[in-house]
């Protein structure tokens, strides 16, 4: 009976977690890109480059993208130019000599330090 039960809660994450981020899909400039996973934990990126659950990278031009793991959707949630002005990430202070999203997206209110 427990082991139904931890199914059924995992069962509901996973509902939760898709529906999440299809609703973040909807509201942003952020598309979809399938991907291979390795045992539910990590995504695959460019055949060689794996990336865990959850975690994002950021790329230079010319791409200038943000792309975040996600194993339940067998997916990239990757977001583009111009980013969501509630992304965490334009809190963040940075480098002038830093060349990748959101920077790279030449927006006005970002935090340039020396």
């Amino acid at each position: 009976m427990t082991q139904k039960a931890w199914q059924l809660g995992l069962l509901g994450v996973t509902f939760i977690t898709a529906q999440y981020m299809l609703y973040i899909t909807h509201c942003a400039n952020v598309t979809l890109e399938k991907c291979k996973t390795i045992n539910d934990t990590f995504c695959v990126l460019d055949h060689n480059r794996t990336l865990r659950n959850g975690y994002e990278i950021l790329s230079p031009p010319p791409n200038c993208t943000k792309r975040v793991c996600n194993v339940s959707l067998q997916a990239f949630a990757v977001t583009g130019c111009p980013p969501d002005p509630n992304d965490r990430l334009l809190k963040l202070p940075f480098r002038r000599v830093d060349n990748f999203w959101p920077i790279c997206c030449n927006i006005s209110n970002l935090t340039l330090v020396d």
